[in-house]
């Protein structure tokens, strides 16, 4: 499902493992507690997403934007893609980054604990 838009849509508890999401808009969506295992996210907009909860472990964000966006609650981000994300401002608290990728992402003003 590449290119479609989501903007302010609830996928809360949704699962999307394995799926194609390239260039696909998800602003302000609320996606709480959602399953995206090993799915393609490059080039989506996730910009003040509610990401809380959610497990993109293996997922490929690469070139995302997530400025603004918020993740905490231990959400597994285990070997998740991220080169050359936009991560300005966006709030990843208790997140499992273990063998991420962040070559050449943008974490100006990020909060990271």
């Amino acid at each position: 499902m590449s290119d479609a838009s989501f903007v302010n849509a609830n996928l809360a508890g949704a699962d999307g493992l394995f799926s194609t999401f390239h260039r696909t808009d998800f602003t302000r969506a609320s996606m709480v507690m959602g399953l995206w295992r090993q799915s393609d996210f490059s080039d989506a907009q996730f910009v003040q997403s509610n990401l809380a909860y959610t497990e993109f472990r293996w997922s490929d964000l690469s070139s995302a934007n997530l400025s603004g966006a918020y993740a905490y609650g231990g959400s597994n981000w285990y070997g998740v893609n991220l080169s050359g994300a936009d991560l300005t401002n966006a709030w990843m608290y208790d997140l499992d980054l273990r063998n991420a990728d962040l070559t050449g992402a943008d974490l100006t003003g990020a909060r990271l604990a």
